[in-house]
């Protein structure tokens, strides 16, 4: 994947496309058979659900389709979208059809789903998450009012410390996280927390980039250099070491760093924008950092700002490669690592098996094309 050479025999690539499609196939297998649950139920159940779908044709889509273009030109081809739990062959939908059936979902589970839902989605969770979905469609207004909303209505506060979001117990900033299970340790995020554990004796499979590194510890007051550490000249990231960690998935300081850009980005709000960044900069730095954006800062500034701390307080969370193909297909010029956001490689390839499956309406990606 790192090498952007994935093929149909890549066994992960593979297993993240059947996990994915195995949360959309229970989630429709949940709305087909909606009229067994009570009525007091139903809304809870079929709201969870289509978040849940919601969710996971997000994630695939970003990894399996060229990127959303606002322009209008986002009719390339997307993914297989399963509205049912019949298992029958499906063909590509187009991107923009598949953004738009995500909105639907996540409309739908925004108005069905409570305002608080134990360890569950709630209603903030679907809001939230259409927040990232329109900021992944460079939809600045939409991504400005559903992130506002969030942090204005949710009851979510900014943890004091960097380190609280992935410690032990649960964060005040997690709207949507994947509880620890002391019976289940081998399952839910085991996989993400065990490739970059730093406790083990050897080194673990996930590394940093020095480069990234480097810049990441550069300013000496930045206390989230304590989430880097040397082991043998390799830098690692000890993010995700605690071993209770309730993994956040939809967390505050992502809501408020997408209204802040976002804001930047239709020049509007600018003091809310500035109120956002501040308070994750204060944490990060301090108070008295030269970082503080003043009250004068312009959209240019915040725009700036707001990028500069978005990569550094998401590390390891898998944002930054959606990052960089959102701006390549707003019109900036992006290169990551020598290659153009929308070139072959840094797509997968759907499994062997899928394709076959739905033979001939699923068309497979073109397979490399970076290097």
């Amino acid at each position: 994947m790192y090498t952007r050479n994935t093929n149909i025999f890549n066994a992960d690539n593979s297993s993240f496309y059947g996990q994915m499609s195995k949360i959309i196939f229970q989630s429709n297998l949940t709305i087909d058979n909606i009229a067994k649950a009570t009525e007091a139920n139903k809304p809870l159940f079929e709201g969870g659900a289509k978040f849940l779908r919601g969710l996971a044709h997000f994630d695939i889509v970003r990894l399996y389709a060229q990127p959303y273009i606002a322009s209008g030109a986002a009719s390339q081809p997307g993914i297989p979208l399963r509205l049912n739990s019949m298992r029958q062959p499906v063909g590509r939908s187009s991107v923009a059809d598949v953004y738009a059936q995500i909105i639907k979902d996540l409309k739908d589970a925004e108005t069905m789903l409570p305002a608080t839902n134990g360890v569950y989605a709630n209603k903030w969770a679907a809001k939230a998450l259409l927040a990232k979905v329109y900021f992944q469609m460079n939809d600045f207004t939409n991504a400005y009012a559903y992130s506002n909303n969030v942090i204005s209505n949710g009851g979510y506060q900014s943890d004091t410390s960097y380190r609280q979001r992935y410690s032990n117990g649960r964060s005040k900033e997690i709207i949507f996280g994947l509880t620890y299970e002391s019976a289940n340790q081998q399952g839910r995020f085991q996989r993400l927390r065990g490739y970059y554990n730093t406790t083990h004796a050897g080194l673990p499979n996930l590394r940093l980039a020095n480069t990234f590194y480097t810049r990441a510890t550069s300013n000496s007051n930045d206390k989230r250099a304590g989430w880097y550490i040397l082991k043998n000249t390799f830098p690692l990231l000890n993010k995700f070491d605690s071993a209770t960690i309730i993994m956040p998935v939809l967390h505050l300081t992502e809501i408020r760093l997408i209204r802040a850009e976002s804001a930047g980005e239709i020049n509007q709000n600018l003091p809310v924008a500035i109120a956002d960044l501040n308070l994750i900069i204060t944490r990060a730095y301090g108070a008295a950092s030269s970082l503080i954006l003043p009250a004068s800062a312009n959209a240019a500034a915040i725009k700036e700002a707001a990028r500069r701390e978005r990569e550094l307080e998401l590390v390891g969370e898998g944002n930054r490669l959606h990052e960089l193909k959102r701006r390549g297909a707003k019109g900036e010029t992006v290169s990551i690592r020598g290659a153009t956001y929308n070139c072959n490689g840094l797509i997968f390839p759907f499994p062997n098996n899928e394709v076959i499956y739905s033979a001939p309406l699923l068309i497979q990606n073109p397979i490399g094309g970076c290097n």
